[in-house]
């Protein structure tokens, strides 16, 4: 009597599921930061992705394997990074031509100065003295005798009945408008010398504009000779088949070509074709037999293939005729056959090859059509 003993197992005790929650608070992390560089002294928009590490208001990043610490000045998005520091460039804008416009203005009053009655008197820079100084240690000589040959002109041409007492108002006249006269004249300096630091200014203005539009002049006629050549460059790598030989032309050899390339009485150079693949084509057909084409390959002989290569005396001649036919250097021909010959060669004899079975299943096929119409006229 057999007895069966089964294995009791205890339940398996299932842990509780634990569901992990990222670190990160609720609150989006800035895409872009405004960032003032120290080191070059000029704002920069930069992803979250390009900064190293970020400590208080410093970021850490690293351009062209250059490590750079700059001042964080607004964190967002790129739009407001981007309004940001346009108010940047504008306030910095303005605060530039405040500065220049001071500038201006003390380069234009540094020669002047202002007396008791707010008037504007002219520095004089060579012993630091006005000219109203200059004026009062002159003394009254020079207003006297200005004075008196005024006055005596002015009585030569009075009648001689004129009242002594006449001259007195015109004394008085006469100073306030000598005073008068200066005052004008300082004016007169004044605008002259506005006017032309305006005219500096505006003829500086002009040369850079100018210089600037020649440059610009100048870098399109070098852009447009670039295009030209580049477009040379192009053409001439794609121009060999329409009769460009001359990169495979030396213009320093004295070579003398032959006028006569014969096979059996035929001279190969004569025969016409409208190009060098034409050209060699037709000299093939004449050197080799139809079967020939069909069978053969280019030599030289190539020991993992089964076909046989075709005649090389004869094909040494296709060379040569090719080569005197349009003047082609003997050191250079090996490029010309590699690149350009060759390969035309190549697919002449595969369509050789082709051309038999072409037409004998364009036959069969005209053969079907006319069978097919006789049934349907029977019919």
């Amino acid at each position: 009597m057999t007895t069966t003993t089964g294995l009791v197992r205890d339940k398996r005790s299932q842990n509780p599921r634990k569901v992990f929650s990222p670190t990160t608070t609720s609150v989006p992390l800035p895409t872009n930061y405004l960032i003032y560089m120290e080191d070059t002294v000029s704002y920069s928009i930069v992803g979250r992705a390009s900064i190293k590490k970020i400590q208080d208001k410093k970021a850490t990043l690293t351009i062209n394997k250059k490590k750079l610490v700059g001042e964080i000045v607004v964190a967002g998005t790129f739009a407001r990074c981007q309004a940001e520091l346009n108010k940047l460039q504008r306030a910095s804008q303005s605060v530039e031509k405040d500065k220049m416009a001071s500038i201006d203005h003390d380069n234009i009053l540094g020669n002047y100065e202002f007396n008791q009655n707010d008037d504007v008197v002219e520095r004089n820079e060579d012993d630091g003295q006005t000219d109203e100084d200059l004026y009062e240690e002159s003394g009254e000589s020079d207003n006297e005798n200005f004075y008196h040959q005024h006055t005596n002109m002015k009585r030569k041409n009075q009648p001689s009945n004129s009242l002594i007492d006449g001259s007195r108002p015109a004394k008085r006249c006469k100073r306030t408008n000598f005073d008068e006269i200066y005052i004008d004249s300082n004016n007169q300096d004044d605008s002259t010398l506005c006017s032309t630091t305006k005219k500096a200014s505006l003829s500086t203005d002009g040369c850079t504009l100018k210089s600037i539009e020649e440059q610009m002049n100048g870098f399109n006629t070098n852009m447009l000779k670039m295009n030209h050549s580049i477009r040379q460059m192009a053409s001439s790598s794609n121009r060999i088949s329409s009769h460009n030989f001359e990169c495979y032309r030396d213009s320093n050899s004295q070579q003398i070509f032959p006028t006569n390339v014969d096979y059996n009485g035929t001279n190969l150079i004569t025969i016409v074709g409208k190009d060098f693949g034409d050209f060699a084509r037709q000299i093939m057909r004449i050197l080799y037999t139809p079967d020939e084409l069909q069978t053969c390959i280019l030599p030289p002989r190539r020991p993992h293939l089964s076909r046989e290569p075709l005649d090389p005396d004869r094909f040494r001649l296709l060379n040569e005729a090719v080569r005197v036919k349009y003047r082609l250097a003997t050191h250079l021909y090996d490029g010309f056959f590699k690149y350009h010959l060759g390969p035309k060669l190549s697919d002449f004899l595969v369509e050789e090859r082709r051309r038999d079975s072409i037409k004998i299943a364009r036959n069969q096929a005209k053969l079907a059509a006319c069978q097919a119409a006789t049934q349907q006229q029977n019919n």
